[in-house]
This record gives C-alpha cells, sequence and structure tokens, in this order.
C-alpha cells in the first residue's frame, strides 16, 4: 500500500457518550459539528490539490489525555470519515476501504492517513 494522504488536525472528534457527547447533542449543533469538519477537509484539499482516492485503507490516530474504549473511539471518528467522503475518499463503503482507528495518550490532535 502506498500513503496517499496525511492530514494533522489540532483537534479531536467528541466521543458520543457524556453530556456532551454526539448522542446528546441536538440535532442542529450536530449538523454544525459535522460541517467543521467537512470545511476542515474542504481546506486541506484545496492547499494540497489531493485527488480522490478510490480504494484503500483509512488509518485515524488519535492522541487523547483520557482514552476511550473501542467502540467509543470508532463512533467518535464517524464525523470525520463522512468528511473524507466526496473529496478524499469515493466512498467509505467496506468494499472500498477498510478502516483502523487506534489512540494513545497525548496532546489532543488526531492524525488521518489514507493509503491505495
Amino acid at each position: 500500500m502506498t500513503l496517499r494522504c496525511r492530514l494533522t488536525i489540532p483537534a479531536l472528534p467528541v466521543g458520543p457518550n457524556g453530556p456532551k457527547g454526539l448522542l446528546r447533542m441536538h440535532w442542529a449543533r450536530r449538523a454544525k459539528y459535522n460541517e467543521s469538519w467537512k470545511w476542515l477537509m474542504l481546506l486541506w484539499v484545496v492547499r494540497t490539490g489531493q485527488d480522490l482516492v478510490e480504494r484503500g485503507e483509512i488509518r485515524i490516530h488519535q492522541y487523547r489525555k483520557r482514552l476511550l474504549d473501542i467502540d467509543n473511539l470508532y463512533a467518535s471518528c464517524k464525523p470525520v470519515i463522512d468528511a473524507l467522503k466526496g473529496l478524499v475518499i469515493v466512498d467509505d463503503s467496506p468494499d472500498r476501504f477498510s478502516i483502523k482507528v487506534t489512540q494513545e495518550k497525548g496532546g489532543g490532535y488526531i492524525v488521518v492517513e489514507v493509503w491505495e
């Protein structure tokens, strides 16, 4: 596999639980939250001139102060992966892309890699 793009974002996606989690967000606030991730990806694509990737692997590594359990970790990445669709990847269906999400203790940012 070949690394097609790498993006470091100085922000973390919120987890699904807790008082400010994705599951408790008002629908309008969640829509704005998802839109903010799309704008981050769009700015990055415009700056780098990234082409669409047809098939491969998406790797997201989060550096968090408090680690999430694995199901919440994957759920927190949904807005990030949705923001990639149409800008960096064609589609996130399982027959096109595998998704790997990892985490470690750190300073509060994520690294998104798309491999072809």
